[in-house]
């Protein structure tokens, strides 16, 4: 299920005297919400739902035989729960209260220390939290969702044709993935992630 990372009222006070009454246009407009924020998930390569983090969920882990555990991103600090299983059955909490974050490229890495050592072992780690990049959407996010989802409101009244004319330069656009404009938004905050 897709996370919207605006509202359909974020979009009507984008479009200057809107024609869209929300009553009659409300759906479809949530709709390209959607699937502009899940675009931009994908764009950036992180999970749907990576810039609007709402519930703790679960993520087992494989020890590493070392204090320091490299994890996934979490969009809050600290995990709910860190737990460890000796025999793959009992978990038992263990208190962890150092995460370092490490610039690795474009794509910082966390790391999460243990008092004493990771045991090595195939998911023996269950770290309870919230994964993902922020708890609400960056504002460069939700710029981007709404740029797309207006000019695909408009491409709408096109019927949706993959071209349009740009009258005052004489040009055609043609149009069938991401929005260049947006692509270069993402790519110049740092949001989309090389290693993953």
């Amino acid at each position: 299920m897709a996370v919207a990372y605006a509202s359909v009222e974020d979009i009507l006070a984008s479009l200057p005297d809107s024609e869209y009454p929300s009553g009659t246009y409300g759906a479809l407009i949530g709709r390209l919400i959607n699937a502009s924020s899940e675009l931009v998930d994908s764009y950036t390569r992180r999970p749907i739902g990576a810039y609007k983090v709402q519930t703790d969920t679960v993520k087992l882990l494989s020890g590493n035989g070392k204090r320091e555990l490299s994890i996934p991103e979490l969009a809050f600090w600290p995990p709910q729960k860190v737990e460890v299983t000796p025999d793959g059955e009992t978990w038992i909490e263990i208190p962890t209260n150092r995460m370092i974050p490490r610039p690795f490229g474009e794509t910082p890495v966390w790391q999460i220390m243990n008092p004493d050592v990771w045991q090595v072992g195939d998911r023996n780690i269950r770290i309870t939290g919230k994964w993902g990049y922020s708890l609400s959407p960056p504002e460069i996010v939700k710029q981007a969702v709404i740029i797309q989802t207006i000019r695909w409101l408009k491409r709408a009244q096109q019927a949706y044709q993959d071209v349009g004319a740009i009258s005052d330069l004489g040009q055609q656009k043609y149009v069938q993935k991401l929005d260049p404009d947006i692509s270069v938004i993402l790519e110049n905050c740092g949001l989309q992630r090389w290693v993953v």
